[in-house]
C-alpha cells in the first residue's frame, strides 16, 4: 500500500481515487494512534503531503482558468488596465469584450466569475475609489472630481457615493480631511 501511494503522489489522480487514498490514510492513522503514535504521525504526514500536492495542482490549474468559464490571467490584466487607464471616459462592455476577443455575453459571465462582480459594478467601484482618492489628495471641486472619475456629473457622483459609501461625498471628504489640530479642538 505504501509503495502504491508513493507512486501516485506525484501523478494526477482522479478525484474519487484521491479522496479514497486520503480516507484510507486517515483511517490507518486512527487505527495506529493507539498502538504507535510515530506511525500515526507518519501516516498523517503522508496524507498532508498528498493534500498539499493536490492543492498545488488545483492552484496551477487555476492559473489557466479559461476552461472554467473565467478570464485568463492576461485577459484579466488587460481589462483591469484598460479600465484604470480610461476611468474618466465612457467604457462600453462591448469594448472590454473586444479587448479580450470575447462576445459580450461570454465576457460578462467570465468577468463576473473572475472578479466576483459584474463589469458595471466593478467599474462603478473603481470610479468611486478614484473619486475618494481625488477628494483626499486634491482641493478640486466635487463637480470636477465627478467628471475626472467618469461620472456624468456631480449629481451622479453624489447619488452613487451615497448609495455605496453611505454618506455624501462632501461629508465624507470633510470628515477625512479635517486636520489633527481641528479634530482635537472639536
Amino acid at each position: 500500500m505504501q509503495t502504491t501511494l508513493d507512486s501516485r503522489a506525484g501523478r494526477v489522480c482522479g478525484a474519487e481515487h484521491f479522496a479514497a487514498s486520503i480516507l484510507a490514510l486517515l483511517e490507518r492513522a486512527v487505527r495506529e494512534i493507539e498502538h504507535d503514535r510515530e506511525v500515526a504521525k507518519a501516516v498523517i504526514a503522508r496524507a498532508s503531503t498528498l493534500l498539499k500536492i493536490e492543492a498545488e495542482r488545483q492552484l496551477a490549474k487555476d492559473d489557466h482558468p479559461s476552461g472554467q468559464g473565467m478570464l485568463t490571467a492576461w485577459q484579466g490584466r488587460r481589462v483591469a488596465a484598460h479600465i484604470e487607464a480610461n476611468l474618466a471616459d465612457p467604457i462600453r462592455i462591448e469594448a472590454l469584450g473586444d479587448l479580450v476577443h470575447l462576445s459580450v455575453a461570454h465576457f460578462s459571465r467570465a468577468f463576473k466569475r473572475s472578479f466576483g462582480q459584474s463589469p458595471h459594478a466593478y467599474l462603478v467601484g473603481r470610479r468611486l475609489q478614484h473619486a475618494q482618492h481625488l477628494m483626499l489628495t486634491t482641493d478640486a471641486a466635487l463637480c470636477d472630481i465627478a467628471l475626472a472619475s467618469g461620472f456624468a456629473d456631480q449629481a451622479h457622483l453624489c447619488k452613487r457615493f451615497r448609495k455605496d459609501i453611505g454618506e455624501s461625498p462632501a461629508a465624507w471628504r470633510r470628515e477625512r480631511r479635517q486636520s489633527p489640530v481641528d479634530a482635537v479642538a472639536a
